[in-house]
Parts: C-alpha cells; sequence; structure tokens
C-alpha cells in the first residue's frame, strides 16, 4: 500500500474543505480531477505535509505523517502549482538545499538539471526567472532524492511542449525504475497513462471508475 489516510478533516473558519474518514491507495501513477476550488491543491499540501490537519497519513504501511514528521516529508516530494522563491536565491542554492536535505546523489542532480534544461539560468537570481523557468525549477526539486510519492499541484502550468514531453519522460522513468508513486492534481487533461483517478466530492476523495 502506498498510503492510507485515516479521520482526515481540514476546514477554514467554518468551511469544512476537506472529509476524508478513511482512504487507501495502492502504488501508482495518479490523476487527481476536478475544477478549481474542489480542494485538489489542499489536499495536495496536506499529503506532502505542508498544510496541517486532522487526521493522520500512513505512507508505506510505517511512516505516519503526525509520528514521524520529518522522516515522512523525507520521502514525499512536492511541486507548486505556481512555485514562488526568495528571490535573492539562485536555482543552484535551493537546488543544493533540496540536495542536502533529501540525501541525492550529485549523479542524479546533474541529470535532473540537464533534462529539464535548467543550466543556462541555474546561477542567475530567482526574482530574474519567468514562469516557466520557476516550473521547471519546482520539478527538480520535486524529484530530487529518493521519493516513495511525489505530488505535482497542475504540473503542466507554464511549460512548453519539451518541457511537458520531459516531464512524462521522467514520471514514467521513476515510476518504473524506483517505484516512485505520482499523484497529478489538475483540472487539464494528463497526457501520463494513469493507473487510476481520484476525485473529490462532497468533501471526500473517491476513486472514479474512469
Amino acid at each position: 500500500m502506498l498510503i492510507r489516510i485515516r479521520e482526515l478533516h481540514k476546514q477554514y473558519g467554518k468551511k469544512i474543505i476537506l472529509d476524508i474518514p478513511d482512504f487507501c491507495l495502492e502504488k501508482g501513477i495518479y490523476w487527481l480531477r476536478g475544477p478549481n476550488g474542489s480542494g485538489k491543491t489542499t489536499l495536495s499540501k496536506i499529503v506532502a505535509g505542508i498544510v496541517p490537519a486532522r487526521g493522520d497519513i500512513i505512507i508505506r504501511d510505517q511512516l505516519s505523517l503526525s509520528e514521524h514528521p520529518f522522516k515522512y516529508r523525507r520521502v514525499v516530494n512536492f511541486g507548486e502549482a505556481e512555485p514562488q522563491y526568495p528571490g535573492f536565491l539562485t536555482a543552484a542554492d535551493l537546488i543544493r538545499f533540496y540536495a542536502e536535505a533529501k540525501k541525492s546523489a550529485e549523479q542524479q542532480v546533474s541529470e535532473l538539471k540537464d533534462a529539464f534544461g535548467i543550466d543556462p539560468f541555474v546561477h542567475q537570481p530567482c526574482g530574474t526567472y519567468s514562469s516557466g523557468m520557476l516550473k521547471r525549477l519546482s520539478l527538480v526539486l520535486a524529484f530530487i532524492g529518493d521519493p516513495a510519492l511525489v505530488v505535482l499541484d497542475e504540473p503542466v502550468n507554464a511549460l512548453d511542449a519539451d518541457a511537458h514531453m520531459v516531464l512524462d519522460q521522467m514520471i514514467n522513468r521513476y515510476h518504473k525504475h524506483y517505484n516512485t508513486s505520482f499523484i497529478l492534481a489538475s483540472h487539464e487533461a494528463i497526457t501520463v497513462a494513469c493507473d487510476g483517478y481520484l476525485t473529490i466530492k462532497n468533501q471526500t476523495l473517491l476513486m472514479d471508475a474512469s
């Protein structure tokens, strides 16, 4: 089993956003579908350990977000829909930090930088980046380490056709060779082959038939 969500509840003020009593997900590639405002981003960030919520998430049948928060976050990576970083930092600064935190090998970092084509601007301050450059950097960071799960929020936002193709290739490669699972939260069509489809309906998470 990849993850189990137990008694997950999230609300802002009096508005309930998510209420998921019990949900299990096997390893694979999943498209989390739904319109804007349905709770996709909130759920993605909760699963990634970025946004707090009541309840718990257990990954690999052993690491609990509530009981082992640091170990959990080491094996769950996240890519923002519209990434923003401190303008004075460079991509090289951020990659160095992530690589150390995620215990990534230098070869992996080099391959990711080359695949997503960020070498031309890797030493420039993030404040000078276009939205496409920021997105490419965020994807490099999302693949760093040895993640059991990568959660990508609106993964193709701001990507050109070439970068979109690279992303699909990297998802397939990591899933096949490293047993990495993916949750791709998007209201746009996903071009990579998926093992299942998820949706949020009435504040809870469901597995779609197709």
